[in-house]
């Protein structure tokens, strides 16, 4: 960059690649920066009452792929200058266009690898020897780093704060005798380089380690590739869908009372075989609930805790669930059918009641379990199928009698 002479303008850059602008986007992996010690070469008309300082921004594209870089300096105290690239290209003398072509050199070969690699330590103090991390050719060498300036405790830290969703460090023991484990998480090869930039290490490779593309041109270096790593979903307890993303929350395998998990707004919803009872009311009033799939290992659902779903067409209550709480599904205006599981033993006041467009409700249990009041008020007169062995059972049960013109044996 050029600053116009007599002027302390702020920066103000806009960086696009391959037409995407970079304004609140993560860091570009792939693209390495260095500042060079040296000035701009060249004598240009476009600098006449511009300075330039010394200290050049050399950009390196690490990645297997070309990219396309524009920069825009929407300051003119601002001008743009590059040099050394025969596709660049100067629109003006505040927007500047290159081609940085894709590596072509894969030094760390990937054959054969395995998702992680293993390092024994010696047992003497790793401290002061700190790392550049370098990963698919870019550096996250953290140079504010101030803390553990072991091996294991740069790695730990660098990883934490800029690669999580790719690589995970686990030690093995503590203090100097930490063993420890890299691993790669994402579903991408990573080609990593560990490279002191103080003098050594007490570290070497395991002898069980298993990913024959380690190894160590010197005692100090070491170079490896990690092949895409096993996916492991994040522990969930609740699925629902709203405006098309699909989000997994924790919740614990008892939902309480009036919880306010998920979203009221969300589309549908479904529950891990983690949850084994949902509470008084904790998804009422979800209009916009379009499906309810609950697990087979929930035994207890709350009083009115999926009431008023009234746009829900589809309801699955598996084998497993036992007690229904009162209102707990009254007011599912459209649902059409209902199938109620052989493990069901008991459905308060209420349960369902006004499901008022119900064409057939379906109860797989042999014994009528028991109701405590009109469970099915308002619900179309829908003939209500029993096992067949159980018809007058049912029919005989206390406030199952009141539907007894309605029950019929299983088809």
């Amino acid at each position: 960059m050029a600053i116009r002479q007599g002027t302390t303008p702020a920066a103000n850059l806009s960086v696009f690649i391959d037409g995407v602008n970079q304004q609140d986007k993560p860091p570009l992996t792939w693209l390495n920066e260095q500042v060079l010690e040296e000035n701009y070469p060249y004598l240009s008309p476009d600098l006449e009452g511009f300075q330039v300082g010394q200290g050049v921004m050399q950009w390196t594209n690490n990645d297997d792929k070309n990219h396309r870089v524009e920069i825009v300096s929407n300051n003119p105290d601002i001008i743009l200058l590059t040099y050394g690239n025969p596709t660049v290209m100067a629109f003006s003398s505040t927007h500047i266009g290159v081609c940085l072509s894709h590596s072509e050199a894969e030094s760390i070969s990937c054959s054969g690898a395995t998702d992680k690699v293993k390092f024994k330590s010696s047992g003497l103090s790793s401290n002061n020897t700190g790392y550049n991390l370098i990963v698919n050719g870019f550096n996250y060498r953290d140079f504010n780093w101030s803390g553990d300036s072991s091996l294991v405790g740069y790695l730990q830290h660098a990883v934490l704060n800029y690669l999580s969703d790719k690589l995970i460090v686990t030690t093995e023991g503590s203090g100097f005798g930490t063993d420890w484990t890299i691993q790669n998480i994402s579903n991408e090869n990573l080609r990593i380089s560990l490279v002191p930039w103080i003098s050594t290490t007490d570290f070497s490779i395991a002898p069980d380690n298993e990913n024959p593309t380690l190894h160590s041109p010197n005692s100090q270096v070491f170079e490896f590739c990690l092949s895409p790593g096993a996916q492991v979903d994040p522990p969930w307890d609740i699925e629902y869908q709203y405006i098309g993303e699909t989000t997994r929350e924790l919740t614990g395998n008892e939902i309480p009372d009036y919880s306010n998990f998920g979203n009221v707004y969300a589309t549908s919803l479904k529950f891990n075989n983690t949850v084994i009872r949902i509470g008084d009311a904790a998804f009422k009033d979800w209009s916009y609930a379009l499906s309810l799939e609950l697990s087979n290992t929930v035994k207890n659902i709350g009083n009115g805790a999926f009431s008023s779903w009234i746009r829900a067409t589809t309801l699955i209550i598996p084998e497993g669930i036992e007690t229904i709480g009162s209102e707990c599904f009254d007011h599912w205006l459209v649902l059409k059918t209902l199938t109620l599981p052989s493990s069901i033993t008991s459905i308060s006041t209420a349960a369902f009641n006004y499901c008022s467009a119900l064409e057939k409700i379906t109860v797989n249990a042999i014994n009528p379990p028991n109701m405590t009041g009109a469970a099915f008020w308002d619900t179309n007169n829908a003939p209500i199928y029993v096992p067949q062995q159980s018809v007058n059972e049912y029919k005989a049960a206390p406030n199952w009698s009141n539907y007894s013109s309605r029950i019929f044996p299983i088809p």
